[in-house]
Order: C-alpha cells, then structure tokens, then sequence
C-alpha cells in the first residue's frame, strides 16, 4: 500500500513539474510561430509594393520632353499691382505686442 501511494505521489510531482514546462514549450513553440508568420506577411507585402512600383515606373510614359515654361512671357504675366507685406493696420498691433512682452520679460 505504500508503494502505491509513492507511486501515486510520484506521478502527481510529475503531472506537477512536466505539465506547466510542456505548457510553456508550446506557447513559446506558438509565440515564435505567430512571429514568423507575421514576418513572412510583412516581406511578401513589401516585395509586392515593390513589383507594383516598379510596374508604375517601367510603364511610365514620358511624353514629350519640352520645356514646361517654354510658354511662358514674363511682360504678359507682368501685374502693375504692388504686395504690402505688413500694412499699418496690422503693424501696429504687431508692435505693440512686442513692446507687451519686451516689458513683461525684462521686469525681474
């Protein structure tokens, strides 16, 4: 009868020890393949842009290969209008600002 409860306490210690490491084995073993599946997506999707691009820029067409501003006179696109960059009425309060927060900064 004791050596039935050893035998018993013997598996039991077993069950113990080798369930959890085989336990853990296997999501390792599952971790590592979800790992290289995701890698082998994540290369088969780069190389399939990379064969779409490639497509796009060997089928490109060039056309012709004109000057663009061949066109272009500069005394028809001359305006006689003058750009003020600051008027006064937005000056004014630019500067005033600036006098603000010169004073508030130099006040120890």
């Amino acid at each position: 009868m004791a050596t039935l409860q050893k035998r018993w306490l013997l598996l039991a210690l077993l069950l113990v020890i080798v369930v959890p490491v085989d336990a853990a084995l296997t999501c390792v073993k599952i971790k590592r393949w979800i790992e290289y599946v995701a890698i082998c997506c994540c290369t088969c999707a780069s190389i399939l842009c990379s064969i779409l691009v490639l497509f796009f820029l060997t089928n490109k067409s060039g056309g012709d290969d004109e000057d663009p501003w061949a066109d272009f006179n500069p005394d028809e696109n001359a305006t006689n209008a003058t750009v003020r960059l600051l008027s006064p009425r937005l000056l004014s309060p630019l500067l005033s600002s600036l006098r603000r927060s010169a004073l508030h900064f130099s006040r120890p």
